[in-house]
C-alpha cells in the first residue's frame, strides 16, 4: 500500500511538472484574457481621455467579494474577479441606470426632512442616510470628474471604445497571423453524405469548388459563408468546379438543408490522400485494422483487387465494387533511412544505394464486413432524394415516392426488409442492365418524426401504384459520410430513402419478443450505444485526459473496444435525426458486448394512447448482406501556407476582420430567420476548448481565433440590450435627441429584462457546452 502511494505521489507530480500541457492552458487563458482586457482598456483610456475618474478595473467579476488579487495604483483598484464571465471598469458616477443616482438623492433628502419633521414616527420605507453619504450622491452628481457630468458625446465615446479596441486588436491579430504563416484548406471534396445537397448535385471526390453564387471560393472557411449563411437556398445556389482540373461547363445548382444545426453541402473538404494517417491508419475493431501485416501510417495505396488507384475517388469505386467479398490491397511503405556516421565501416556507396531502395510492397486482404441488425425489421419509407439527372431522375421517380415492390428473376416481390435493400440492388446490378420496380406516387415529402413514416404494406388510401425500369449504373461514385439527415442510398439508380422507425415485424432469427421486448407497430423514438468499456483508476484517466503522451505504446486490441463507451441518446425529430444516420453507428461500433437501449412507443388498440418500451438489444449480423466499409484512414491532403510581408499582411488583416465581423451579423440574422439553430450557439467553455486546439496547432490559428473571438465581442456588445454597452448607447441617443435621459422606470424594466435575457442565454449555452442540452 505505501508503494503504490507514493507511487500515486510521483504520478501527480510528474502532471505538475508537465510543462507543455500547463503551458498550453496558459497561452489560453492568457489569449482569452487579452480579448476582455483590451475591451475594458478602451472603456479605461476613453474616460482617463475624457477626464473620468475610474475608480476599478477588473477582469472578471469580483461578485460577493471573491477575487484572486488586487492592488491599487493612483485613484484606480485593479483586480482580477473569480467570475471568469467578462470584465468590467467602474467610473465614479456611472450607474446602469442613468438617473438612478439622482432619484436616490432625492429620495434620501426626503426620509431625512420627515425624520427631522417627525422623529418618533418615521413612514418612509427609504434608508435614512448620513450627510456624508448624501453629500457622496451629490458629488458624483455634481463632481466634474464624474461620468454624469459628462456631455452625451463624451459618453457614447467611452461606451464606443470598448468595442473599436476589439476591433484594433482583431485586425492586429490577423495581421501578425498572416506574417507568421497561416495554413488554410483548398476547397476540394473528400467524402459525400447521401441525402444532401453535394450528392443531389452529382458532385465527387476530387471536384474543386470555385465558386458558389458567383463568389469566388478559394479555401473551405468561405464555403461557410456562402452555403449556410446564405440567402435564398430554396432557390439553389448556382456552383462552379473543376473535375480533374477541367471547369465543368455547364452551372450546377445547389439546393443546401437544414437537416440538424445548419445547412450544409453534406460533403468534407479539403480532399483526401492515398496515404495512411501516420497516427491512426485503421479504425478499432475494422476490417483494416485486422489485416496481418499490420498496416502503418505513411503507408501509400498502389491497389486494390489488382486495380491500380491513383485518387481517392478510385480507391472508394474499387472497394465498393469489391462488397461482400475479401478485398486485396497493395501497399508501398517506405523504410526508415539509415544515417551514415562515422562508427560505420559501409563504404559512401554502399550506403547511397542503401538510400535510394524502393520502398517495400505490403499486401494484406481485407475481409469483408457484414451489415448489421437489431432483430427487427422496419417498414420501408418514402424517397427521400434523386439525384439530378441520376437514372432515377430520368425515370419520373420523385421525393415522396415509395419504392414498394422489387423485381427478381422475373417476380415482383415486396420490399420486406428495407435495410438489405441497397445491397440486394448491388447484387442485381452485377449482372443485368436495369431493374424493376412497383412505385406508389405521393406527393408527401419525407419526415423524420416517426408517426410521418408509416407509408409501408399497407394502401389504404388506395394510391396509384405503377411498375418503373430504371436503367443501372455501374460506375458508381459511393457515399458513405454519414450526416443527421442523410438517406439510406441506392447509388445505382441515384435514389436516397428514409425507413420508418415503425416496426413491421420481427426477425425469425430473433428470440420471441417478451413482455417488454420489442413488437410489431412500435415507433422507435430514440436509440443509444452503449460499448465495452475498460475500467480505469482515477490516475490511468487522469493521465490519459491531462498528459495523452504521443509516444506511449498502443493498447492491445481488446482493449481497443474502451474507445467506444456510453453515446447520447439520439431522438428521432423533425429535421433533426434520421433513422439511416443512427443505423451507421450500428455498423460501425464493435460488434461484441454493444448493447443498444431503445426508446419505443406502443401505441393503444384504439390509437388513442401509447405507453413507453425501454429495451436492450445486441446487433447481430445478416447472413447474406454485406456493407462497404475497410475502416482505412487516409491522411487530408497538405494546406496551403499563405506567408506575406508586413504590407500584404496588413491587406490580409483588414480583410480577414471585416469577415469575421459580418460573419458574425449573418449568423444573428440566420439565427432570427430560423435557418441557423440555436443549438449550434457555444458558451464560455466551447470557447475555451477550441482556444486550446487552436494553441496547440500553432500562433497562426490562434491568432485567427482571437481575431474571430474578438470580433464576436465587438459585435454583440453592440446589440441594443440595455445591459450591453448597445443598450446604453440607445439610451444616450434617446437623451441627445430629445436633450432629456429617459423615463427612469421603463429603464429599470428594461434593464431587468436584458439581465433575464442575458441570463437565459447563459444557462443555454452552458448548458449545450455541457452537454446537458443535446445539440441534435
Amino acid at each position: 500500500m505505501e508503494i503504490d502511494i507514493f507511487s500515486a505521489f510521483l504520478f501527480s507530480t510528474s502532471i505538475w511538472l508537465d510543462w507543455h500541457f500547463w503551458s498550453t492552458v496558459m497561452l489560453v487563458i492568457i489569449a482569452l484574457g487579452l480579448i476582455i482586457f483590451v475591451h475594458e482598456l478602451g472603456h479605461f483610456l476613453a474616460a482617463k481621455a475624457c477626464g473620468v475618474r475610474v475608480d476599478k478595473f477588473y477582469i472578471g467579476f469580483d461578485f460577493f467579494g471573491w477575487k484572486f488579487c488586487k492592488f491599487k495604483w493612483g485613484e484606480t483598484e485593479y483586480g482580477v474577479g473569480v467570475f471568469p464571465l467578462g470584465g468590467y471598469v467602474k467610473m465614479l458616477g456611472q450607474e446602469d441606470n442613468p438617473g438612478e443616482l439622482r432619484e436616490r438623492l432625492e429620495k434620501a433628502k426626503a426620509a431625512k426632512l420627515e425624520l427631522e419633521k417627525n422623529a418618533e414616527n418615521v413612514a418612509s420605507s427609504e434608508p435614512v442616510l448620513s450627510e456624508a453619504q448624501i453629500a457622496e450622491l451629490e458629488r458624483q452628481l455634481r463632481d466634474p470628474r464624474s461620468y454624469q457630468a459628462k456631455n452625451v458625446p463624451q459618453r457614447m465615446a467611452i461606451i464606443v471604445a470598448g468595442v473599436t479596441m476589439n476591433m484594433i486588436f482583431a485586425f492586429i491579430a490577423a495581421v501578425g497571423a498572416f506574417m507568421i504563416g497561416m495554413e488554410r484548406m483548398a476547397p476540394e471534396i473528400g467524402e459525400l453524405s447521401p441525402g444532401q445537397a453535394g450528392w443531389e448535385a452529382r458532385l465527387q471526390p476530387g471536384d474543386m469548388i470555385q465558386k458558389i453564387n458567383n463568389h469566388p471560393i478559394q479555401y473551405t472557411e468561405e464555403v461557410m459563408k456562402y452555403v449556410s449563411l446564405g440567402d435564398k437556398l430554396e432557390e439553389g445556389l448556382p456552383l462552379v468546379y473543376l473535375r480533374e482540373g477541367k471547369e465543368i461547363p455547364e452551372i450546377t445548382r445547389i439546393f443546401p438543408r437544414k437537416y440538424s444545426l445548419v445547412p450544409l453541402l453534406g460533403v468534407t473538404l479539403g480532399g483526401r490522400e492515398l496515404t495512411l494517417h501516420k497516427d491512426r491508419p485503421a479504425e478499432p475493431l475494422s476490417p483494416a485494422e485486422a489485416v496481418s501485416p499490420e498496416l502503418k501510417g505513411g503507408d501509400r495505396l498502389l491497389r486494390v483487387n489488382e486495380t491500380d488507384v491513383k485518387t481517392y475517388l478510385d480507391y472508394q469505386k474499387a472497394c465498393y465494387q469489391g462488397m461482400g467479398k475479401p478485398i486485396a490491397m497493395e501497399f508501398a511503405r517506405d523504410e526508415e533511412k539509415k544515417e551514415a556516421s562515422a562508427e560505420k565501416r559501409f563504404p559512401p556507396a554502399v550506403l547511397e544505394e542503401e538510400a535510394e531502395t524502393p520502398a517495400s510492397l505490403i499486401n494484406v486482404t481485407l475481409e469483408p464486413k457484414k451489415l448489421r441488425n437489431l432483430g427487427v425489421i422496419f417498414e420501408m419509407g418514402p424517397v427521400q432524394m434523386v439525384q439530378m439527372a441520376g437514372p432515377a431522375d430520368l425515370a419520373k421517380i420523385k421525393a415522396g415516392d415509395t419504392l414498394t415492390g422489387i423485381e427478381i428473376n422475373g417476380v415482383m416481390e415486396f420490399i420486406g426488409d428495407p435495410m438489405t435493400l441497397p445491397y440486394r440492388v448491388f447484387q442485381l446490378a452485377q449482372t443485368q442492365d436495369s431493374i424493376r420496380f412497383q412505385v406508389r406516387r405521393g406527393e408527401k415529402t419525407w419526415q423524420v418524426v416517426p408517426a410521418d413514416l408509416s407509408v409501408a404494406s399497407e394502401n389504404p388510401a388506395g394510391e396509384k401504384e405503377e411498375i418503373v425500369e430504371i436503367p443501372l449504373n455501374r460506375d458508381v461514385v459511393p457515399a458513405p459520410l454519414a450526416f443527421p439527415g442523410s438517406g439510406l442510398v441506392i447509388p445505382e439508380i441515384g435514389l436516397t430513402f428514409i425507413p420508418s422507425a415503425k416496426i413491421a415485424g420481427i426477425m425469425s432469427s430473433a428470440p420471441s419478443p417478451t413482455a417488454g421486448g420489442l413488437k410489431k407497430g412500435d415507433i422507435i423514438t430514440s436509440m443509444r450505444f452503449v460499448g465495452p468499456k475498460k475500467e480505469r483508476t482515477f490516475l490511468e484517466w487522469l493521465r490519459s485526459f491531462v498528459m495523452k503522451p504521443k509516444d506511449e505504446d498502443k493498447e492491445e486490441k481488446d482493449d481497443k473496444a474502451s474507445e467506444f463507451g456510453k453515446s447520447p441518446f439520439f431522438y428521432f425529430r423533425k429535421e433533426t435525426c434520421s433513422l439511416p444516420y443512427v443505423w451507421t453507428l450500428v455498423q460501425a461500433y464493435p460488434l461484441a458486448d454493444t448493447t443498444v437501449e431503445i426508446t419505443a412507443e406502443r401505441p393503444s388498440a384504439d390509437g388513442k394512447t401509447s405507453e413507453t418500451v425501454n429495451v436492450k438489444i445486441s446487433p447481430e449480423e445478416y447472413a447474406d448482406a454485406y456493407v462497404m466499409d475497410t475502416g482505412l484512414i487516409m491522411d487530408a491532403k497538405p494546406r496551403i501556407m499563405i506567408q506575406a510581408g508586413f504590407i500584404e499582411s496588413i491587406a490580409l488583416g483588414a480583410e480577414e476582420t471585416w469577415n469575421a465581423t459580418t460573419m458574425v451579423y449573418r449568423t444573428l440574422e440566420k439565427l432570427f430567420s430560423g435557418q441557423v439553430s440555436p443549438r449550434a450557439l457555444g458558451g464560455p467553455v466551447l470557447i475555451a476548448q477550441a482556444a486550446y486546439m487552436k494553441v496547440k496547432e500553432g500562433w497562426a490559428p490562434l491568432l485567427i481565433f482571437v481575431c474571430l473571438i474578438s470580433a464576436n465581442l465587438a459585435v454583440l456588445n453592440l446589440l441594443p440590450i440595455p445591459i450591453l454597452d448597445g443598450g446604453h448607447l440607445v439610451f444616450l441617443a434617446y437623451e441627445g435627441i430629445t436633450g432629456k435621459a429617459p423615463n427612469e422606470n421603463l429603464v429599470v424594466i428594461l434593464s431587468y429584462m436584458g439581465l433575464l435575457l442575458f441570463l437565459t442565454l447563459m444557462i443555454f449555452v452552458f448548458g449545450l457546452d455541457l452537454g446537458f442540452i443535446s445539440r441534435t
